[in-house]
């Protein structure tokens, strides 16, 4: 392991039409910001997923190699290993080659509201977690 950091911010959802006139809450993906132990700005998640650190390096995660519920799965989003790919830049991201999403809280998407009048509809639920990225 080469960086651990804390992931602070929120999972957003959309109401959408899923078929058969019934509708549900879909994931759109993270906003989050990362720190070190000490509370220092360490890198940013944005949908896709996709970490990226104030020097320039940047990691995607593009193939979940392994998902697990989290211990309070009504409540927390899955923990999560990706396969990292489209590295950039010299950073402390450039060597990646996968990230863990652990200790997850929070996340998880509304169970109800979302109906025929609520289409369109954004909802953004607060979670922490911590990342942890990998390299050889």
């Amino acid at each position: 392991m080469i960086l651990q950091a804390m992931g602070e911010g929120v999972q957003t959802y959309v109401c959408e039409k899923s078929g058969d006139n019934a509708y549900a809450w879909t994931a759109q993906g993270p906003v989050a910001d990362l720190y070190d132990g000490t509370g220092n700005a360490l890198a940013s998640l944005v949908k896709g997923p996709r970490w990226s650190t104030k020097e320039g390096s940047a990691i995607a995660g593009v193939v979940v190699m392994a998902s697990a519920p989290a211990p309070k799965e009504t409540e927390d989003i899955p923990w999560v290993l990706w396969k990292g790919g489209d590295a950039v830049g010299k950073g402390p991201l450039a060597q990646v080659t996968s990230i863990r999403q652990i200790h997850t809280r929070g996340g998880l998407g509304p169970v109800k509201g979302c109906t025929v009048g609520k289409e369109g509809k954004i909802s953004k639920v607060t979670y922490t977690a911590t990342y942890q990225f990998f390299a050889p």
